[in-house]
């Protein structure tokens, strides 16, 4: 589970999860699958029916259940990220490159006017841009949906950047420069080992991308005391991500 919080500065500030995104990976089959979930989606949390951003108020602990609960699955591993460590983690990285479709290009992003948006093509962003870009939902006719497409194309460029041969002179340089920019359970060794595997191995990986639909609503949440805009789960939506979560692992 990636769960992105809504906030700047350090990462131990508890705020809202506003990117909630399952990375489902295989290194048999060499498959990665990006499964996100809307940050509206009305479920069943551990203070009632709420917004799922609302859990990451409680925990990224809080988070991790009630999408569990939610899918029917089990999460081996959470990394936990802000606005700050996303702009640092794509700047140690060097930038990263993305591909915008044709009539997806951005003059000005919302988040912030100064910075240059995206063209048709390739574009090559740093913290700030790829950030902006992953934020963006005004400039769509998709809006929300638009948005999960921006932030799994981030995260694809995130891990082809860190999975290129270039990374294995500067790897170290790289985690150095990401201390204290995430919150994982992931073990040292863990990390050292799928680090290991991957240059020794360098898999040629298959992305596929899968986000979650429902139908807007208002309902009330308990975490606000009132009612608000919120996004009703299409069931049909979750099985189909149940299902291609279970056939990556199954190889």
């Amino acid at each position: 589970l990636i769960s992105g919080n809504d906030t700047y500065g350090t990462i131990d500030e508890v705020s809202r999860s506003d990117v909630n995104m399952l990375v489902t990976v295989n290194p048999v089959t060499s498959t990665v699958l990006m499964v996100n979930i809307p940050r509206d989606y009305y479920v069943q949390t551990s203070v009632g029916m709420d917004k799922l951003t609302h859990t990451g108020m409680y925990g990224v602990e809080e988070t991790k259940t009630t999408i569990e609960n939610l899918l029917g699955i089990d999460i081996n591993y959470t990394f936990r990220v802000n606005f700050s460590s996303a702009e640092d983690i794509v700047n140690a990285l060097d930038g990263v490159d993305i591909y915008v479709e044709e009539g997806m290009a951005v003059e000005r992003f919302n988040a912030d006017w100064s910075l240059q948006g995206v063209t048709e093509g390739w574009n090559h962003l740093d913290g700030k841009r790829a950030l902006a870009f992953a934020r963006e939902r005004y400039a769509y006719t998709d809006g929300d949906a638009q948005r999960v497409k921006n932030q799994q194309i981030v995260i694809q460029a995130m891990i082809s950047k860190i999975a290129s041969p270039e990374m294995i002179t500067r790897f170290g340089d790289f985690m150095d420069a990401l201390s204290g920019a995430f919150e994982t359970n992931m073990s040292s060794d863990e990390i050292l080992s799928l680090v290991r595997y991957e240059f020794t191995f360098f898999p040629d990986w298959q992305f596929e991308s899968y986000a979650l639909v429902g139908s807007t609503s208002s309902a009330y949440s308990p975490t606000l005391g009132d009612y608000a805009d919120v996004m009703l789960a299409n069931l049909d939506s979750v099985q189909v991500a149940h299902d291609k979560i279970q056939a990556v692992l199954d190889g």
